[in-house]
């Protein structure tokens, strides 16, 4: 078969616009590993569910996408059901049992208590928003040129 010849520089420029998406996943593995050791996997995974709503608003801020209302339900659903799902274990107790007056919620202990937490929420969001914007990058850079074909990208 002939081969046909690419030229430099949209050689380059095609592994430049992929390399993006792909430092931001590396930055986001690497975070990952700090911020398990620093907060432990239950709360990483509480605060993980901001990734949903965060990739909802980039998708609609940066790719123009309309989202339905049953759309933005759906989302705020799922994100309240995944911190409805870790509340117990974050607490330590079930949310049950602190409204039943077996335990005053003041001794529960909130996820707030101390400075490693707010650091490792902070590194999540940061990690939420590494992965997101990854996601959109990766989506805008497949639909932005059409004339292309699909499996040279």
């Amino acid at each position: 078969g002939h081969l046909q010849k690419v030229g430099t520089s949209t050689h380059l420029k095609n592994h430049c616009t992929y390399s993006i998406p792909a430092l931001l996943y590396t930055l986001d593995n690497n975070i990952f590993i700090w911020v398990i050791g620093l907060i432990g996997p239950i709360k990483f995974h509480l605060f993980n569910a901001l990734k949903v709503p965060i990739t909802a608003i980039l998708f609609r801020t940066f790719l123009k996408q309309i989202l339905t209302n049953n759309q933005w339900y759906s989302i705020l659903l799922l994100f309240v059901g995944l911190i409805v799902t870790q509340q117990s274990d974050i607490y330590g107790k079930s949310l049950e049992q602190c409204l039943a007056g077996k335990e005053p919620i003041e001794q529960v202990g909130g996820i707030f208590s101390s400075w490693t937490v707010v650091l490792g929420f902070a590194l999540v969001l940061l990690m939420c928003l590494f992965s997101s914007f990854a996601n959109i990058w990766t989506e805008y850079v497949y639909k932005k040129d059409d004339t292309e074909n699909f499996y040279m990208k």
